[in-house]
């Protein structure tokens, strides 16, 4: 979703920008491939200090970031490591074993092993772990959806776990802190940061630059498989299989009212507006749809204004860190504190490609 990157991005170049701070100035001389050198040897730095920390998440951050040649070959003497391969492989292996019951260690292992050998994840094993920590949690059900896509049965066995689930979560606004919080352990230096210098916001102050890269990072993440789960609930799929029909519209239910992103609540109503058997039930997911359009262009649009006004920045971040806050919870408080509705104005029209129905509209937030 690219909205969704977006705010996650614009919440990096908001992060400790204090009133009146100046950029630095890039130099003149400095080339695509100095940049590209100096964000590579500060990458390296972060992972050479995630891979000592005590907690398992970042070790494998650290991982992930050692599996860029750049970042491993500038990391090794720091790391006292000629073999990249094995050590990522250990640093897996001991976040795995360190994991408990953090989620953001195990989804990581079952969508995009950071371990060379990806067999250190045990894939199976890690999803089932994830299925007893959360099993309250739909996408734990959905995610081997593309493997069984042949077989009806199985299918229809994982849809009904996720329809009995009841909240869609895939920890958006966790994962992002708690990478800002680990890059902020490593102050990156005057050159990293005049090297930046193309995006003030994002090099006003070094927490800020080091955020920036952090969301970066997140930014990268695999998505979640979210093509199956339209696929085996389209009406042809379902004209099939016609008792799947109110498995899949409980689930879309579930995706629209219990989402933690704005992911999860736009597969929601895309669902609801596929599975829709009447006008009355197709008006409410288009409405649905209309709102959350309107949610993602007003935040984005007032985020944008935050990120060159530090005075408002504390008051974002606690919208983030406030207990229980998902990227919907967070961009909803954004919309009230600015006095803007939560549903879309009868004149506003969905930006870009994004009309409510899938049909191209033109451009206009306001």
């Amino acid at each position: 979703m690219p909205q969704m990157r977006r705010t996650a991005l614009t919440l990096a170049l908001a992060l400790a920008l204090p009133t009146g701070v100046r950029a630095l100035e890039r130099p003149a001389d400095l080339g695509q491939g100095d940049e590209d050198a100096l964000h590579t040897a500060y990458l390296a730095e972060v992972a050479s200090t995630l891979a000592g920390s005590a907690d398992a998440f970042e070790r494998m951050v650290a991982a992930a970031l050692l599996g860029d040649p750049g970042v491993a070959a500038r990391a090794r003497q720091a790391l006292a490591s000629d073999d990249g391969a094995a050590l990522r492989d250990a640093l897996v292996a001991d976040a795995l074993q360190d994991a408990g019951d953090d989620p953001l260690v195990w989804w990581s292992a079952v969508l995009d092993c950071p371990a060379a050998t990806s067999a250190v994840c045990k894939r199976d094993l890690a999803l089932a772990r994830l299925r007893a920590i959360e099993p309250d949690n739909v996408f734990v059900w959905l995610v081997d959806l593309p493997a069984l896509a042949q077989q009806a049965e199985s299918v229809d066995a994982a849809l009904a776990r996720a329809a009995a689930a009841t909240r869609f979560d895939v920890h958006a606004v966790e994962r992002v802190l708690r990478l800002v919080a680990a890059f902020a352990r490593v102050e990156p230096d005057a050159a990293w940061l005049a090297a930046m210098a193309h995006d003030p916001a994002a090099t006003a102050t070094p927490a800020a630059a080091s955020a920036f890269a952090a969301v970066g990072i997140a930014l990268g993440d695999a998505l979640p498989p979210i093509s199956p789960l339209m696929q085996q609930c389209r009406q042809d799929a379902i004209a099939r299989v016609p008792a799947r029909g109110d498995t899949c519209r409980t689930i879309a239910r579930t995706l629209v009212d219990a989402s933690d992103s704005m992911l999860g609540a736009m597969l929601g109503t895309g669902l609801a507006l596929e599975l829709a058997r009447t006008a009355d039930e197709r008006s409410a997911a288009v409405a649905a749809r209309r709102d959350l359009l309107w949610l993602a262009a007003a935040s984005g649009e007032l985020e944008s204004a935050l990120a060159t006004d530090g005075e408002r920045v504390a008051d974002h971040l606690a919208r983030w860190n406030a207990p229980g806050a998902t990227e919907l919870s967070a961009l909803r408080s954004l919309l009230i504190e600015n006095g803007l509705p939560l549903q879309a104005p009868d004149a506003w029209t969905p930006p870009g490609r994004w009309a409510p129905d899938g049909g191209p509209v033109p451009i206009r937030t306001r």
